[in-house]
């Protein structure tokens, strides 16, 4: 996976400011910078790359950090990027790195079911949180398609129509699906590469 210089650049900078707040809120339990280019940001370009390409306006639901949503950004910039993040903290982190890394984004602070324009987004992720029940039917209503990071072994019948899953390469942890919102009616398929394409 190539960078641009100024991907780079970044990048480098977002990793710089996540270490310095790190040491007042609990963002990351990742110290080393190549452990988290790996698992934080490896993650987050290649999943923008597969599944994000097509998109207009993402969700990214507890975003935490900014992984895998603030990541994306970096590596596809024409996104539009909603961060919502009920933790007053690290929703302050995430509007403090949007500004520094020059980076057009809304933070919401709140739950994504509390979230008041789901009709404005394409499509919404998850990383390490399971989409209840609440926030799956609010997801269906307003025809939104789901991108879930989960484990090889996560149990995605809650999310209704089966999931296209994706294993993120190098990586003995994580799977990525495209849930797409069974009301849309251009039929989706992957490509030979693996990614999906309308």
């Amino acid at each position: 996976m190539r960078l641009s210089v100024e991907q780079r650049q970044r990048t480098l900078d977002y990793w710089t400011l996540l270490v310095k707040w790190n040491r007042r809120i609990n963002l990351t339990a990742v110290r080393d910078f190549e452990a988290a280019l790996q698992l934080h940001f490896f993650e987050s370009f290649w999943a923008a790359d597969q599944f994000l390409v097509g998109y207009e306006r993402l969700a990214d639901i507890g975003s935490g950090a900014g992984f895998p949503g603030l990541a994306a950004l970096i590596r596809q910039p024409q996104l539009g990027m909603v961060l919502i993040e009920p933790n007053l903290k690290k929703a302050s982190f995430l509007e403090q790195a949007s500004h520094q890394l020059c980076l057009e984004v809304q933070v919401f602070c709140g739950r994504g079911e509390e979230f008041g324009d789901w009709d404005s987004i394409d499509a919404a992720c998850l990383r390490g949180l399971r989409a209840e029940p609440p926030l799956s039917r609010r997801l269906r209503e307003a025809d939104v398609d789901l991108i879930a990071f989960h484990g090889p072994e996560a149990d995605l019948s809650a999310l209704g129509e089966p999931a296209r899953c994706l294993k993120i390469p190098a990586s003995r942890r994580r799977m990525v699906s495209l849930i797409r919102n069974v009301s849309r009616e251009t039929p989706f398929a992957f490509t030979p590469s693996g990614a999906p394409q309308d």
